[in-house]
């Protein structure tokens, strides 16, 4: 268990891979100078959970979003981390698994691929993740 204030410190590796393999597909694209075979300049980062493959920008919040184009969960993770602030030093945690903030998400269920659902916004704990790919 962890204590509540020192949850910004804990590491969580699930969430590390697949910010990770996102930032170096996103510069690979952007480069397009076909070093990696498997990568293309259209290139997504593909999510496999048990039910479904998900498919999104990850908000890696590493900069300020235009005061008129704000996203609501980016919102409320930050009153989140207020929140935390204030209680009590005693207070521990029990599951520290990192949620993954997806924008403009394609849910596509593994059973009917089908009935894709589209979202302008997701949270996903990083618990459900059972691979990545790139599509």
């Amino acid at each position: 268990m962890v204590n509540v204030k020192e949850l910004n410190h804990v590491f969580d590796y699930k969430k590390a891979i697949t910010t990770t393999i996102d930032d170096v597909l996103h510069k690979f694209t952007r480069d397009n100078s076909g070093s990696i075979k498997t990568i293309g300049p259209h290139s997504q980062l593909l999510i496999i959970t048990q039910n479904a493959y998900i498919q999104g920008k990850i908000n890696h919040f590493t900069h300020e979003e235009e005061e008129n184009n704000k996203y609501f969960f980016s919102e409320g993770l930050t009153e989140l981390g207020s929140r935390l602030e204030s209680l009590p030093e005693t207070m521990t945690a029990l599951n520290l698994t990192a949620p993954l903030h997806l924008k403009d998400v394609t849910i596509s269920p593994i059973i009917n691929p089908d009935q894709k659902r589209e979202l302008d916004e997701m949270i996903l704990f990083t618990d459900q993740i059972l691979g990545l790919s790139i599509i």
